[in-house]
């Protein structure tokens, strides 16, 4: 009776310590498997940003096919024989075509806008997991921390070898090693949106300025025309 009875307290330990593990991997699991749906299937505002980044593509792309036409129409008045109803023509392609590339070019920065957008969104998505899983991973090694120092001397005692206490070391680091390895993909892609982030910016900024480079030629443009 007294040996059942020590080998049932032993079992106990074991399960205390074991149960906190398995918590452990199953949430692990389930994580992994919420990642996976995250990044298949993007949030419904980040779907909606996407449809308007494509929708403003389709313009710039439309802008570009005008744009081809307006050059056509200039070489074709500058190979004709100069007169002034030649030159307003051809002044007046040239106006048009500025007005559709400051056009472009707003559309091309409200696009750009979008796509900061859609990464501060998943920037935030990903330092959301980023958190949870450290929080996990802090909450299991608390729970492991507050068993007895003993308990992992009675596993040793009661497993059948210690080739299978060996084992299940090698468990607890794999464990281990699969949430580090998660957490430092999850830190990796955050780093890569950062990157992302910043490049946007400067984008913006330099559209901004061709932006102003385009809106001094077409007033320089409208001057030349007032003055033939």
């Amino acid at each position: 009776m007294k040996e059942q009875n020590k080998i049932s307290n032993g079992v106990n330990r074991i399960i205390k310590i074991i149960i906190p593990i398995l918590l452990f991997v199953l949430f692990f699991n389930i994580s992994n498997f919420s990642y996976g749906q995250n990044e298949a299937g993007d949030s419904e505002e980040i779907r909606e940003i996407n449809k308007q980044i494509e929708a403003q593509r389709a313009r710039i792309r439309k802008m570009q096919d005008q744009q081809v036409v307006y050059e056509s129409l200039i070489r074709q008045k500058q190979n004709e024989k100069a007169n002034l109803n030649n030159q307003l023509a051809i002044l007046e392609n040239r106006l048009a075509k500025a007005e559709l590339d400051i056009e472009g070019v707003n559309i091309e920065i409200s696009r750009t806008n979008l796509e900061i957008k859609k990464i501060n969104l998943e920037i935030a998505d990903k330092d959301a997991q980023i958190k949870q899983q450290k929080e996990h991973l802090t909450n299991v090694l608390r729970l492991m921390q507050k068993q007895d120092a003993s308990s992992v001397l009675e596993i040793l005692l009661l497993n059948s070898s210690f080739t299978e206490f060996m084992n299940q070391l090698k468990y607890l680091e794999d464990i281990n090693g699969e949430i580090g390895k998660s957490l430092e993909a999850l830190k990796e892609f955050r780093q890569q949106l950062a990157k992302q982030q910043s490049s946007l910016a400067d984008k913006n900024k330099e559209l901004n300025k061709l932006k102003e480079q385009l809106q001094n030629k077409k007033v320089a443009l409208i001057g030349e025309q007032e003055n033939k």
